[in-house]
């Protein structure tokens, strides 16, 4: 999660964070990428028959409720829980996404920090945490010190899903490297998540750049989606070929 942002400062366009909230442009874009990374993907809880089952959900970066927005309509009453240093992208979320009056009705939580130690300071336990684009802008000391955190706020048969980017090397980076990212070998995350007692599981979950995993508490049941077809997959494959026939298309015409 980005520390306070300069509203000033355009950010690169390969992102979804919008670093000038003034602009309609940037917030437009941010819109038109958060509807089409969770409609390809199908959000988190897809194929979980009945995502009420989870009495407490933690999204840790929400930001503009990219995800959020999937979560907070279908969860029971105040089990939404979001955390995100910047006030003013929840506020666009809210604003452009959820909507006061469901906010409302469901009464979501949100921390606005970019500390685990505010979340542990809360005394609340969950059920499923998920944190996507995050690990990818971490240094290994903030990866570390989350799943420590998460670890001791989930349940028993609790899980966090997380995405990463992958490589041959670990990166030394330290903190927040955002916009830039980080790349760590399977191994290194699988020894963190060991470090904090979660069980580390490289997911068959289809991202436009990253890679899922799952940090799971010891009791932990991965029956609902192992050996299943994700029906994320064929449909981020789907919008993906779309996107490639209509780049091609618009090459042809300059």
């Amino acid at each position: 999660m980005p520390p306070s942002l300069d509203p000033q400062r355009n950010e690169n366009r390969g992102t979804y964070f919008v670093q000038n909230r003034k602009s309609e442009e940037e917030l437009t874009r941010l819109a038109v990428q958060d509807r089409m990374f969770t409609a390809a993907m199908g959000g988190v809880l897809s194929e979980q028959s009945d995502p009420t089952l989870f009495r407490r959900v933690l999204d840790v970066g929400c930001g503009s409720l990219r995800i959020g927005r999937l979560l907070i309509p279908y969860l029971n009453r105040g089990k939404y829980f979001g955390v995100e240093p910047n006030e003013w992208l929840v506020e666009q979320g809210i604003k452009r996404e959820v909507g006061e009056t469901l906010v409302q009705i469901k009464r979501p939580t949100f921390f606005l920090s970019d500390s685990p130690a505010t979340v542990l300071q809360a005394n609340i336990s969950f059920d499923f945490a998920v944190a996507q684009s995050i690990f990818s802008h971490c240094g290994l000391d903030l990866i570390r010190g989350w799943l420590s955190a998460i670890s001791r706020l989930l349940g028993q048969d609790g899980a966090l899903v997380a995405t990463f980017l992958p490589g041959d090397e670990d990166s030394s980076r330290t903190g927040w490297v955002y916009p830039e990212c980080v790349n760590y070998q399977p191994a290194t995350m699988e020894h963190a998540a060991a470090e904090a007692n979660l069980r580390f599981e490289i997911l068959d979950w289809k991202h436009p750049r990253q890679t899922w995993a799952l940090f799971a508490a010891p009791k932990f049941d991965s029956d609902w989606f192992k050996n299943k077809p994700l029906t994320w997959n064929a449909g981020l494959e789907r919008a993906l070929r779309r996107k490639k026939v209509g780049n091609l298309a618009s090459s042809g015409t300059d």
